[in-house]
């Protein structure tokens, strides 16, 4: 689902559709306001994954030694990589100013929503003394939001 999220921000495919249909206008400043967005939605998923070290896997695992993580941009959000890769893909949908980018984000919001509920299970069984406490002082996404 994610996948096919990330597709339909970058694609081409659909320029006779109405997934092509604009939004947004044609605008130099938008589209450099939407490549900076990208680019800080970039770095702050960079940033997570670098900070996440070795308790980082693609698959919901506990690995050897596992740590709970709660510095650097875990300190703001309990899953940064995705509100960094959320953040740039608003940041492409304002570039992009089309319907596609739109479902794409949906289609990439859905599939994180999932995939945050199976973290947050595997989580609070691994550490359930100290996951609960972080998970009331730190939003999952966006600082003081959601």
């Amino acid at each position: 689902m994610a996948l096919t999220g990330f597709s339909l921000l970058g694609s081409s495919w659909f320029a006779n559709s109405w997934l092509a249909t604009r939004f947004l206008p044609p605008s130099s400043g938008l589209a450099l306001a939407g490549f900076a967005i990208t680019s800080l939605g970039c770095a702050f998923a960079v940033w997570a994954r670098l900070t996440l070290g070795g308790n980082w896997s693609g698959q919901v695992t506990v690995k050897a030694n596992h740590e709970l993580v709660t510095k650097g941009p875990y300190a703001l959000a309990r899953h940064p990589i995705y509100t960094g890769l959320v953040l740039a893909s608003i940041g492409t949908t304002i570039a992009e100013g089309e319907m596609r980018c739109v479902l794409g984000i949906i289609l990439i919001v859905l599939a994180f929503m999932i995939k945050m509920s199976q973290e947050e299970k595997l989580m609070t069984q691994t550490f359930p003394e100290e996951y609960p406490r972080y998970r009331q002082r730190v939003k999952a996404l966006f600082p003081g939001l959601l």
